[in-house]
């Protein structure tokens, strides 16, 4: 049954009535189909129709989304403000229409927590609820801990926004600097933002969620130049020392050791403060510099 919503998306039939009507009646077989099957055929589905939402509406009107994910039906119906044309459901799967291969399955989970964290016009913290959710989702479709991790901060961090100006005015830059310091964008901040996403190849993948988030709704304000600008003050504070994880700190655990650390969970503890003291001045990353700030640490 599976199947049949594939080839009907990704091949442009439409499906004979008396096939769906007997998909409908045989759901307690589709049941049966194990989980591994489920998500090869969903991917496929997504990765090869040329407008996976059709596919995916066939899924929900025969019952079989329900068994995998209804988590999404949960959006059908489900009204947004003012800036968004389509209900929750819908905004998800022309998402998907339009998304990257890459970003294709993020496309879908993005606004997935939106009906349990609707509050009247509002839907707050639903990128964080989403990310949960979409680890639960991937885990029961049963894909590898590296893509739940790599799909559920994308849906996490979609919802960043950066300040931008297109004016040139040196007033007017002062302005948005100023901006940026107060909405957080500090170069260590831009540091965090990369390593929490996970890195340059995730900040490319979740601008290509965010275009494809802005795009599918003709009522949204985002300028694409937004990305231009913050890609560009990526591109900036890369060019600096730029350390992402503990292992590109210029000490180790076995200096730590040396220094008195005793080893086990407190090595993990002094290097993650390492990390982000060097995250605030990359000048710190020396072994000499380093050292002092572990001496410091203990001493407190």
């Amino acid at each position: 049954p599976y199947r049949a919503c594939r080839f009907a998306s990704t091949l442009g039939f439409e499906m004979d009535e008396n096939t769906f009507a007997a998909i409908r009646e045989t759901l307690n077989v589709a049941r049966m189909v194990s989980m591994e099957r489920v998500q090869n055929e969903f991917m496929r589905l997504l990765l090869e129709s040329p407008k996976p939402s059709i596919g995916i509406e066939l899924l929900r009107q025969s019952g079989l989304l329900e068994i995998f994910l209804p988590e999404l039906i949960e959006g059908f119906g489900i009204e947004q403000n003012d800036f968004h044309v389509d209900d929750v459901y819908w905004h998800n799967l022309h998402c998907v229409d339009i998304a990257h291969d890459d970003v294709k399955l993020a496309a879908l989970l993005h606004d997935i927590a939106k009906p349990q964290t609707k509050q009247g016009p509002h839907f707050y913290g639903h990128d964080l609820k989403g990310a949960d959710m979409a680890k639960v989702i991937m885990k029961r479709l049963k894909f590898s801990n590296d893509e739940i991790e790599r799909v559920s901060n994308l849906v996490r961090w979609h919802m960043f926004y950066y300040p931008f100006s297109e004016a040139e005015t040196d007033e007017k830059k002062q302005e948005i600097r100023e901006q940026m310091m107060k909405s957080g964008w500090t170069d260590s901040a831009v540091r965090r933002f990369i390593r929490n996403v996970g890195g340059q190849d995730a900040i490319n993948d979740l601008f290509k969620l965010r275009i494809a988030d802005a795009t599918c709704n003709a009522k949204s304000a985002w300028n694409p130049k937004e990305i231009d600008a913050l890609q560009e003050r990526i591109s900036a504070v890369l060019q600096q020392d730029m350390v992402m994880k503990v292992t590109d700190l210029d000490i180790t655990g076995e200096d730590l050791m040396k220094l008195g650390v005793p080893k086990g969970p407190k090595i993990g503890e002094v290097l993650n403060y390492l990390l982000e003291q060097v995250e605030e001045n990359p000048n710190l990353n020396g072994k000499d510099e380093l050292k002092t700030l572990v001496m410091e640490y203990l001493r407190k």
